[in-house]
């Protein structure tokens, strides 16, 4: 949408270049472990052998059993026993077990989706927002992997888990684990309270750690009472020994160091000062900068994955070298500051840590540039996944690829300059940015209703901004065309009206562009062809005179679909054809299917049979392979209704339950309504009369 790289300075002497350059590579490392699986327990988790068996009967033993909750402090281990118990028990579950971390700021829709791809990798229901709804559809495509175990980690609240819980299918046993032992009891759990080590099984965690302890066993056992057997205590005493022998020196600071008491407390918590001395042991063990550096991580979003090349971007020093970078890191993970993921270089934070480094950071007011700086460097991953989209090709797969995994701290980055707009200055320029670069990816991602909330948030910041001409009436555009896409075209066309003049005055020309399509959009949806044509050749004349081929293609679609709907087929035929070759030259998959789709509409009108069919498979596939399952669905339905017309059942058949089966990808309950048609065409033209078993019983 824009052009030019402004540069950004986001607090102290930190500059940087807003865009990675088209040529340049940002190295993200992909994790192999899929995150609706469970992850492997700690190579070093010791004990806990009567608890694990114990919870392994209950949930192999076949019976109907209220879901059992996992109840116990931060810290106390919870999570490592269900990693363990998940191992235990995986083999005796044909459908395998299911995991998901909700956390503090749970993210529902991208657990279902999750799981739904456990069924079919190809699963993407990311339109649906009603999260019951897509509940009933996982749990309906859940119950063909068979008897599952379903285990959901870090529960915070009820309406979240109760919409996990909800798609797990009946007869299934379902584990959560959470520290509000309330919660459990609201969602009708049976409560087991986890208990802190013994003596016996901390020496075991030390030794697993540390080697074998020999003379000093004592000390130790010293430990183990001033941790008072939290293992995330112990693993961060431990964190600080060489070897068993520090064990002494690391108990008489233990006994000395005051409670690090920065924590907000949630509802049902209680303040253990242990653990926190052993987070202040930590922590004062580190050298000023190592301090700041551990701060720093407190701008990641909760349990997220991050890369080295993340760490780097919001450890901004002077002098700061790779190697320096990869010591810190290394420290930090031989402390158990940081945790390694895997065999690929991501790491992560147990929950704990990150809220006591963000608690740290937001106490340091002169080092909240540091969510500047994370802010900066996703909105150079989220421009990054976009130019890989834009390339075309096997290109799209990995930018989506990348927009996915790195999407929970995106989002956190434009929720903060979102939040400090309001500032001005390059917070404010960001904000803007984020929107205008992020747009096509949502598109093919998120809901209309999200897009709108970053176009909102941008016009806001916007007002703030050194771009207040430069880029008002594009978002501006865009926000029309998302009120079009939710079905509020009056909103669309009280945008439109209001900037078109003003981007005129402005010589804007690809914001003049935006909106006359929309309003040829608006008159075409309305059937005043001749309004809408006048549009589009508006907007056509400026997309080719400024040579905004992107735009010119899409305005080309828009005079063919126009033509086609008056009956001037031919003239519709031309127009397609040129937009189709300006979309194979860019790349752009998504607009080359959109367009095929309405040649093959041209074709069937000119009664070119063959080759409808051919543009009709040809723009399925391509929606297919970029995962977009509603527009492969619209492909699939011309199919089905030209081979009803053609009396060819064949075929109708076949491609009425490849349609089922790509419907049950979508969260678009709406998408019922296109179902029942399909089966009212079949009725209608079919001498076979289909039921609704063949299709599995998905209807409603």
């Amino acid at each position: 949408m824009t052009n030019g790289s402004p540069n950004l300075s986001i607090g102290g002497n930190v500059d940087g270049n807003i865009f990675v350059g088209d040529n340049n590579e940002i190295n993200i490392s992909i994790p192999t472990s899929f995150p609706a699986v469970p992850p492997a327990p700690p190579k070093h988790f010791a004990g806990r052998k009567s608890e694990i068996e114990r919870f392994a009967t209950l949930l192999t033993s076949g019976e109907i059993v209220a879901t059992t909750a996992l109840h116990g402090m931060g810290g106390i281990g919870k999570t490592a026993l269900a990693q363990k118990l998940a191992e235990r028990v995986k083999d005796q579950f044909k459908g395998g077990i299911l995991w998901w971390t909700l956390g503090e700021k749970p993210d529902v829709f991208t657990a279902l989706d999750s799981w739904a791809r456990l069924v079919d990798p190809n699963a993407d229901l990311k339109t649906l927002t009603d999260v019951s709804a897509c509940a009933n559809v996982v749990r309906s495509m859940l119950a063909h992997l068979g008897q599952l175990c379903a285990i959901i980690d870090d529960v915070w609240d009820y309406e979240s888990a109760k919409i996990l819980i909800d798609a797990i299918p009946s007869g299934c046993p379902v584990l959560i684990t959470t520290r509000d032992g309330d919660l459990a009891k609201a969602l009708r759990c049976r409560v087991e309270l986890i208990d802190r080590l013994n003596e016996e099984e901390c020496l075991a965690l030390l030794t697993n750690l540390l080697g074998v302890l020999d003379d000093q066993e004592s000390s130790a056992r010293e430990i183990a009472q001033l941790t008072e057997g939290l293992p995330l205590a112990i693993e961060l005493v431990a964190g600080l020994a060489d070897s068993p022998t520090d064990l002494s020196r690391l108990t008489n600071q233990l006994k000395e160091q005051q409670p690090l008491d920065v924590l907000n407390l949630g509802v049902g918590e209680w303040r253990e000062t242990n653990i926190e001395r052993c987070f202040a042991l930590s922590y004062n063990a580190l050298d000023s900068e190592m301090q700041k550096r551990f701060r720093a991580l407190g701008s990641f979003a909760p349990l997220s994955t991050f890369d080295i090349n993340a760490i780097t971007s919001i450890w901004f020093e002077d002098g700061l070298t790779s190697e320096i970078v990869e010591k810190s890191i290394h420290r930090f993970v031989r402390c158990n500051l940081l945790t390694l993921i895997g065999d690929v270089k991501r790491y992560k934070q147990h929950p704990l840590l990150r809220d006591y480094a963000y608690k740290l950071l937001l106490d340091r007011q002169k080092e909240i540039y540091v969510f500047g700086l994370h802010a900066l460097h996703y909105f150079n991953v989220l421009r990054f996944a976009q130019n890989l989209y834009f390339r075309g090709g096997g290109a799209i797969k990995h930018g989506l690829g990348i927009f996915d995994i790195e999407w929970a701290n995106i989002e956190m980055g434009q929720v903060w300059v979102s939040r400090y707009s309001t500032m001005g200055g390059p917070i404010a320029d960001l904000c803007e940015y984020y929107a205008s670069v992020g747009l096509p990816l949502l598109h093919l991602r998120l809901s209309p209703q999200y897009q709108k909330l970053w176009l909102e948030a941008a016009l806001i910041a916007n007002r703030y901004s050194n771009n207040h001409h430069h880029i008002e009436m594009q978002l501006s555009g865009h926000l029309g065309n998302v009120y079009l896409m939710l079905g509020e075209p009056q909103k669309a066309l009280e945008y439109y009206e209001k900037i078109l003049s003003t981007c005129r005055d402005s010589q804007d020309k690809l914001a003049e562009i935006i909106c006359l399509s929309g309003l040829g959009n608006i008159y075409l949806r309305s059937n005043d062809f001749q309004k809408a044509n006048q549009y589009f050749l508006d907007a056509l004349s400026i997309a080719t005179a400024t040579d905004e081929p992107r735009a010119e293609s899409v305005v080309l679609n828009n005079l063919g679909i126009t033509h086609h709907q008056i009956g001037q087929n031919d003239r519709a035929l031309e127009y397609q054809e040129r937009s189709l070759h300006i979309t194979q030259k860019l790349g752009d998959r998504y607009s080359e299917g959109q367009v095929l789709m309405h040649m093959g509409d041209t074709f069937r009108a000119l009664e070119k049979n063959d080759n409808a069919v051919n543009c009709y498979e040809q723009a399925r596939i391509i929606f297919g392979d970029l995962e977009n399952f509603s527009s492969e669905h619209d492909a699939l339905a011309r199919l089905i209704t030209h081979f009803a017309l053609m009396n060819d059942w064949t075929q109708v058949v076949s491609y009425a339950k490849t349609a089922v089966r790509v419907l049950e990808k979508i969260r678009d309950r709406s998408l019922d309504e296109k179902l029942i048609l399909i089966l009212e065409i079949l009725k209608k033209y079919g001498e076979h009369q289909i039921q609704k078993n063949e299709f599995n019983g998905t209807l409603i």
